[in-house]
């Protein structure tokens, strides 16, 4: 059987390849972009390689999934290069016969992701075999041999920590105030949150034998996900005679699928035991030095370095173990946090006693894991409020990425070292997830998406959710999104309305799901993605309708589009299915075409609505001074075959003057300035004495804006579907159907009347007020 690698992770990457995964094997997948690289995309056991892994490889064909022709030529360039047979994967699919695929890579994808760090606090337990004197423990409040691990058993905590409830797999840190291994229950709780698909980490002094070896014993399948933070504590390894000890169970856990790690609190009282101390790592962890952590003063308010030397002394001695951990301790000591810091959403701190929670050091508590009918953990976000002087625990929070403006090394570096033969102290399971950062798997929504704490709140008000807001850079679908919110806002004031983009749904599906309420209304925002064309958007459309079978679903008006191909009659299938089998959802579409087609292929108790795109119901100033000739055509999969150049040419001999214009920003777009874009957009439109398009939302503008327009139909019809639908009888619009009609029609383009108010389109939105209120009894 022929064996293939997925060359470039483009937008419809996660969705060819799970319809791929049913006809072919594909054995791996691969990226120029490193950050990619080592990580298991498709949340099964497949990696993502440099490409350079496989150079000369003829065992594989290589599948271009990349979308631009730009691309796919430079991966074919590179495959060239490499000498590797190579295959378009559109061309792939025509040459294949594909079977109907059900749609669950946005959860899928979640299974390998780190979503969240917590720091788990076993405060029950204060029993510990050392007295290091640099312990920050006993200097503040003295060891009293307690061994308790929690008021709540095991199982229940893992209940309280599911996957569900924190979004995804979290990587875990439990720690107590004395030695963590005494804890009473503490291997019968890692093996609880090992089970329930978390990767758990355990600090600990190295020598408690017992429960390391009944860890140990634990399924292969779970010590992937485990992680022993070891503490190499030399003068009280040495002064109980434990250090034997500590190097056997530091080789039974290298020779078991777990990671580890081996750090140094670089305390001064072992300042001239340095030679000794790497002598010590050449013999018995074959050369691979341990990290270097800080020593802080706990009795001290701002968490002083515990050391007689300065900090630049304190630097160049224990420099020479070159460790990122102590590099990254050192770069940050004392540097005030004023980055927004997504602590309290992000990563979270855990009694695991008594299950008291609190988003960061010297942040209030914030409520117990463990109240009931709790479905997520609060949001209570720093932000720009931290109350530390620095971040002295850095190493985690900022590591992992609590906040993104902070650039600095990730988890992984800070934990791995390499021995002379070329082992690993961390894993590749393992390597995976510490190399990731919590700003790549969670959504970031400080200054972009002001909706996003309030789908969280504890007791809101039931709701009008808009799934599928765009956050691309498409102004078409921000105008349907804006003009959605405007139409809802204003007729239902009684629910809240809030948006979630479809980046947030992908990367939080599991903690949206548990947080939707039966009594929303989830609306799926309008477009022209539903088919085979947009692939991911489809997917993110029949995974949210087969998500929430018990909530009533409103698909906000749409053109249908299938490809008359096996991908495009396999769509089809899937999402007659999906449709077929909800209780109750309502289909608009916004052309004829697509209306027939609806009423065609899915049940008739189903309600079908034909009515306007929304962002015909936005208004806006057109009185100005209006020059020259705007060209605005597509180059994407939808474009006309349309001759831009000889249109262009006819326009300059008529004296145009002509420029081109888009509907994708080359900036962001996001929910906070999304009015400002969409309006700077019509704005260009509402000088223009003319604009010729392709697009169906440029046209939708010139209605808008009173613009003077032509326009060409694309490869979905969409164009010509609202033109004759809705605003044929406008006398500034017109459809052209061949660049050699073009002249014709533009003699015929008035620009009087532009006053003209469009009745059918005013009619069609009266038409939804309508049906929504009766049916919904709003």
């Amino acid at each position: 059987m022929e064996n293939f690698v997925a060359f470039g992770v483009s937008k419809d990457f996660y969705s060819l390849i799970e319809r791929l995964d049913c006809v072919c094997t594909i054995i791996a997948f691969c990226d120029n972009n490193n950050k990619f690289w080592g990580q298991y995309l498709m949340g099964d056991e497949r990696i993502c390689v440099n490409p350079k892994a496989l150079i000369n490889n003829k065992d594989v064909t290589v599948l271009i999934m990349a979308e631009r022709e730009s691309s796919i030529c430079a991966i074919e360039k590179q495959c060239n290069e490499y000498e590797l047979k190579h295959i378009r994967v559109k061309q792939f699919l025509d040459s294949i016969t594909l079977l109907p695929t059900e749609c669950y890579w946005p959860q899928n994808i979640q299974k390998k992701r780190i979503h969240k760090f917590i720091e788990l606090l076993v405060h029950g337990t204060t029993e510990c075999n050392f007295h290091c004197d640099y312990c920050y423990v006993w200097r503040k409040q003295e060891f009293n041999h307690e061994t308790q691990t929690s008021d709540f058993s095991p199982r229940q905590i893992r209940q309280a920590l599911s996957l569900e409830k924190l979004g995804g797999p979290c990587h875990i840190n439990a720690c107590a105030l004395g030695e963590t291994l005494l804890s009473k229950d503490i291997a019968e709780l890692t093996f609880e949150l090992l089970q329930e698909g978390h990767y758990m980490s355990l600090i600990t002094n190295g020598t408690v034998t017992a429960k390391i070896d009944e860890i140990l014993e634990f399924p292969a399948i779970y010590l992937e996900r485990m992680f022993f933070k070891l503490s190499f504590h030399y003068a009280e390894l040495k002064r109980t005679k434990l250090l034997d000890r500590f190097w056997k169970n530091v080789n039974k856990i290298q020779n078991s699928p777990c990671s580890y790690s081996i750090e140094i609190t670089p305390d001064d009282r072992i300042l001239d035991q340095i030679d000794e101390i790497k002598k010590e790592f050449q013999a018995h962890a074959d050369g691979a030095m341990p990290h270097i952590t800080f020593t802080r003063d706990g009795n001290r308010e701002g968490m002083d370095l515990l050391s007689d030397l300065s900090l630049d002394e304190y630097k160049e001695k224990w420099k020479v173990f070159a460790s990122d951990l102590f590099d990254l301790k050192c770069n940050l000591y004392k540097r005030k946090i004023t980055e927004f810091c997504y602590a309290g959403n992000w990563s979270y701190r855990i009694n695991v006693v008594n299950g008291n929670l609190q988003s960061c050091y010297k942040q209030p508590l914030c409520g117990t894991v463990f109240e009931e009918n709790q479905k997520a953990l609060p949001q209570l976000t720093v932000g720009c409020h931290c109350n530390l002087d620095y971040c002295f625990n850095n190493h985690a929070f900022l590591a992992w990425g609590d906040s993104p403006e902070i650039k600095c090394t990730n988890y992984l570096s800070v934990r791995d070292r390499v021995s002379n033969r070329g082992k690993h102290w961390i894993k590749q399971s393992y390597a995976a997830a510490m190399s990731q950062k919590l700003y790549d798997n969670n959504f970031q929504y400080h200054n972009r998406w002001g909706d996003y704490t309030k789908l969280y709140e504890m007791k809101r008000r039931p709701a009008l959710i808009l799934f599928n807001s765009p956050d691309y850079t498409n102004l078409g679908d921000h105008a349907i999104a804006l003009a959605e919110r405007e139409f809802f806002t204003q007729n239902f004031p009684e629910r809240d309305f809030i948006e979630i983009s479809c980046e947030q749904y992908i990367k939080e599906n599991l903690l949206i799901k548990q947080v939707i309420q039966n009594d929303d209304i989830l609306l799926l925002n309008g477009g022209g993605y539903i088919g085979s064309l947009w692939l991911w958007l489809e997917d993110l459309t029949r995974n949210i309708i087969d998500s929430f079978p018990d909530n009533r679903i409103i698909v906000l008006p749409q053109t249908i589009y299938f490809e008359r191909n096996s991908l495009g009659e396999n769509e089809k299938i899937e999402l007659v299915k999906a449709v077929n089998k909800h209780k109750d959802i309502t289909l608009m579409l916004r052309d004829e075409k697509s209306y027939n087609l609806a009423n065609e292929l899915f049940s008739e108790s189903i309600d079908k609505l034909l009515v306007p795109d929304f962002a015909l119901s936005l208004s806006c100033d057109y009185n100005f001074d209006r020059q020259g000739c705007l060209l605005c055509f597509r180059d994407d999969k939808e474009m006309s075959n349309i001759d831009i150049l000889k249109i262009k040419e006819y326009l300059m001999e008529n004296g145009f003057s002509v420029s081109k214009i888009s509907t994708i920003s080359e900036e962001e777009v996001t929910l906070d300035n999304r009015k400002n874009r969409v309006n700077g957009l019509l704005n260009k439109f509402s000088h223009s004495k003319l604009v010729v398009t392709d697009r169906l939302h440029a046209m939708i503008f010139c209605v808008i804006t009173r613009t003077p327009c032509v326009a060409f139909d694309n490869l979905s019809g969409k164009i010509s579907g609202t033109y004759h639908q809705w605003i044929e009888g406008l006398p500034w619009i017109h459809l052209c159907n061949q660049v050699d009609d073009f002249h014709t029609v533009l003699l015929n383009i008035s620009d009087k009347h532009i006053d003209k108010e469009n009745d059918i389109v005013g009619n069609g939105f009266e038409k939804i007020k309508t049906y929504i209120k009766e049916k919904y009894e709003l």
